[in-house]
């Protein structure tokens, strides 16, 4: 009896990951810290020169996390769909200070409904902007589990 195996996914590249968050208009992002547990939020973000940024306002549950455990967990909506980053966030200061990034939301996000709530304008002045340093990620498609993984570690 011969048995068939196929041969195992590409590995996955930073490049693809980077794709993927930038086509999707919503991420969850989950940190957590000692005092009070595990906390995920729906976020909007950008990836600006193949880094994935996001941002909050200064006393956010998220920026106070980071401040004693930078590790976070970035994932895509899709249960069936699933791209999952880990890695650390780094608050790199003001959102408007960073002209690129406010740039890269405006693009992103273009519906005037939402354009009150995007960093670099007036009522978002101040909004921190979070960097996400990445260490691994994984992605699957649930139609084809097994041979559908794939992984991405920094090196």
């Amino acid at each position: 009896m011969t048995v068939v195996t196929a041969a195992p996914p590409a590995e996955l590249t930073w490049l693809e990951v980077a794709a993927r968050l930038e086509r999707e208009p919503f991420w969850w992002m989950a940190t957590a810290c000692a005092t009070s547990g595990p906390h995920s939020v729906p976020v909007w973000g950008v990836v600006v020169d193949g880094v994935a940024y996001s941002y909050a306002d200064a006393g956010a549950r998220r920026v106070r996390d980071l401040r004693t455990d930078p590790r976070a967990v970035l994932h895509l909506p899709s249960p069936t769909d699933v791209l999952a980053v880990s890695g650390t966030l780094s608050d790199i200061g003001p959102a408007e200070e960073h002209a690129a990034v406010v740039s890269a939301y405006a693009d992103k996000y273009p519906d005037p409904a939402d354009q009150q709530w995007l960093p670099g304008t007036e009522q978002m002045l101040g909004v921190r902007l979070l960097r996400l340093d990445p260490i691994s990620a994984r992605a699957w498609d649930l139609s084809d589990f097994l041979g559908s993984q794939r992984r991405w570690r920094a090196r």
